[in-house]
């Protein structure tokens, strides 16, 4: 069994990303910075559930040991020592980067190669949510709701950048921005202006990726589509007909018989109807930017979905099914990314804890970063995918991965996820705890 991703390698390479986070504490501490991010990945890779349960377990020995053994910590801050320590770190500015250490590592490894797309794009669907929802607890950045009553709701919510593909189950978030309201700034932020600081960002991180950004009906505007041409990137991006001027100069060119249709019928009689034209207007704001339209309909069992995009590939016979295919793999971001994060045991919703500053944006950093990991090992480790599979559910697995890592010693990633799968180690590498 040949595992082309070593855990523990991965690991490492964090640890080392954050043991460069200057720390800007006074004096002498006897837990480095470094031990309190690896505590926060620590607690979302090993699913604990709240920071109680984590500040409950880190005296215990067997729980020590693994902590050191795994994540190289080698002494866990408190649940109070963690939230006052992590609040007052920059996310964005100090552990963004960490995400592309990850990256780097699987290109390293060849993973990336399996999700390009016409052979030279990385397909990146662009998304929000809600990760945070308070009628009490709030900050500053809080962005608001007020409800008919007059009640306010505070919330934060986050912009996810994630690289998909559509023969691929496994999702690889490359960056997320925080939906807040802005230092000084008394308004609500939102995605579009969330993207405009995530995208040069994503072009930073990774300078030599090029990107195809598959997005909803939301980013179809003139400045966001210049946005990421600007940098050197492409786009399917989703269409409504409530853009008239766009759908006139399909409907004048339909009439005059300039656009082009298309059908690929499927073994199981699925219909793939197209039409689409090249160079229309985006818009009559926007008249400059040139677009490609695609109109999509599939037709199954009696039953029709329809999608309409625009791209600024040039569009032909030969490449409008892959259009169709990349742009509906956005979908994965909200079913693969964020469903997954709400309801597959990383308490994506739970308050680890607000903070005054960027406790809560720190944490959910950490756990996208965590979920990247485990993405990454579910591409590449044999032993990890097996695992899930012996155990049914990536919920089971989770439990059983906890459970382990608090009752027995083990001495890296790989004993711990053959025991799950039950393979026994050369040597006895798995050891139940003495005494008490």
């Amino acid at each position: 069994m040949k595992n082309l991703l070593c855990t523990d390698e991965i690991i490492g390479r964090i640890r080392a990303f954050f043991s460069r986070t200057p720390d800007t504490r006074s004096g002498l501490f006897e837990i480095p910075l470094v031990d309190f991010l690896m505590s926060g990945v620590a607690i979302f890779g090993l699913k604990i559930p709240s920071l109680l349960q984590f500040d409950q377990g880190r005296d215990d020995a067997t729980i020590k040991e693994n902590l050191k053994n795994l994540y190289g910590i080698k002494k866990a801050p408190s649940d109070t020592h963690l939230r006052t320590v992590l609040d007052e770190i920059d996310p964005l500015k100090h552990l963004g980067g960490s995400f592309r250490e990850v990256m780097l590592f699987a290109e390293n490894k060849g993973l990336l190669e399996q999700y390009k797309y016409f052979g030279k794009y990385f397909l990146c669907s662009l998304d929000g949510t809600g990760h945070f929802y308070s009628k009490k607890i709030h900050c500053e950045h809080c962005c608001q709701s007020r409800a008919r009553n007059g009640d306010i709701t505070y919330h934060h919510q986050a912009l996810g950048a994630v690289m998909v593909h559509p023969a691929q189950k496994a999702v690889l978030p490359l960056s997320t921005e925080a939906i807040i309201k802005q230092d000084g700034s008394k308004k609500n932020d939102c995605e579009l202006n969330s993207a405009k600081r995530l995208i040069p960002r994503l072009k930073a991180l990774y300078p030599s990726m090029k990107l195809l950004f598959v997005e909803d009906a939301l980013f179809s505007n003139g400045p966001h589509i210049k946005l990421i041409t600007s940098h050197g990137y492409s786009y399917i991006t989703a269409v409504k007909s409530n853009n008239k001027y766009l759908f006139d100069q399909v409907e004048l060119r339909e009439q005059k018989g300039l656009v082009h249709h298309f059908e690929v019928l499927d073994k199981d009689g699925t219909i793939h109807r197209f039409r689409y034209t090249n160079g229309l207007s985006l818009n009559k704001t926007h008249s400059d930017i040139i677009v490609n339209f695609v109109e999509y309909w599939e037709i199954k069992d009696k039953k029709t979905r329809h999608f309409t995009w625009i791209t600024d590939i040039h569009v032909n016979d030969d490449n409008v099914f892959m259009i169709m295919k990349g742009g509906r793999s956005r979908w994965k971001i909200e079913n693969e990314t964020f469903n997954t994060l709400k309801n597959q045991g990383y308490h994506f919703e739970h308050n680890y804890g607000h903070g005054k500053k960027h406790l809560i944006s720190v944490f959910l950093i950490l756990m996208m970063l965590a979920f990247l990991i485990d993405q990454v090992q579910e591409l590449a480790n044999t032993s990890f995918r097996l695992g899930i599979q012996k155990c049914g559910s990536r919920r089971k697995f989770w439990e059983k991965l906890k459970a382990l890592s608090q009752y027995f010693i083990v001495k890296n990633w790989e004993t711990l996820f053959s025991s799950i799968i039950g393979l026994v180690p050369q040597e006895p590498t798995l050891i139940r705890p003495q005494g008490p």
